[in-house]
């Protein structure tokens, strides 16, 4: 059973697929809490969720007949096994994990890259949850991965920036600077990241330009 907060078929807002067709996984629970966190209802004291067969969620996700899955929450590491078993369950299909970067992701499994990829949260000063990133994590992504850091702050920036030349030197991983929507201007973190030189790329949360920041379900 997978408690699941909601299935929709949408475009991937953010990370190296952004703007390709997706259906989104969303499961309930998580074990961090970020300040500015913005699915709430993805976690306790929140009950939005229900438990699901993995059959049944199978039978949800084909209905789009779109090949690429995205596994976020909350926080989908929790249900590792779960998780493991629907993707074993759905061959031909892709998936790509949202994971927050806490929990370790060198399962045996979670290493078949052909049809996983991750993309992982460096939490920063201002999410209220820095310094629980599992460092080791960083040795088994590639470029296929994404490293996504989101920036609220000056303070933020630059740890960001320390950060990453310091992930470039173990790890092929795409590194994302997202701005902290209503709080971090775009053209400014644009300005910093181009006087810097930083081998980093700007991401966006499309889904939120295209239909605001509190719609749910795109």
């Amino acid at each position: 059973m997978l408690k699941v907060n909601e299935i929709f078929y949408s475009i991937q807002g953010e990370g190296q697929k952004t703007g390709y067709p997706c259906v989104f996984l969303r499961l309930f629970g998580c074990n961090m809490r970020c300040k500015w966190c913005d699915t709430k209802y993805a976690l306790e004291p929140s009950k939005d969720f229900k438990k699901m067969k993995i059959d049944q969620v199978i039978k949800e996700i084909k209905k789009y007949g779109v090949k690429y899955v995205c596994i976020t929450g909350g926080e989908p590491l929790l249900q590792e096994k779960e998780v493991e078993t629907l993707i074993i369950s759905m061959p031909g299909f892709t998936f790509e994990i949202n994971t927050n970067g806490s929990l370790p992701i060198n399962v045996p499994f979670w290493i078949k890259k052909d049809r996983v990829r991750y993309v992982v949260d460096y939490k920063l000063p201002s999410s209220g949850m820095w310094g629980r990133f599992l460092w080791k994590n960083v040795e088994f992504l590639d470029e296929k991965d994404d490293i996504v850091m989101v920036i609220k702050n000056r303070e933020d920036y630059k740890i960001a920036r320390e950060t990453s030349k310091a992930i470039k030197e173990i790890s092929s991983a795409n590194i994302i600077f997202s701005p902290c929507w209503g709080d971090m201007s775009k053209q400014k973190l644009v300005k910093w990241i181009l006087e810097d030189k930083l081998n980093a790329r700007l991401g966006l949360q499309i889904h939120k330009v295209i239909y605001g920041p509190i719609r749910r379900g795109v």
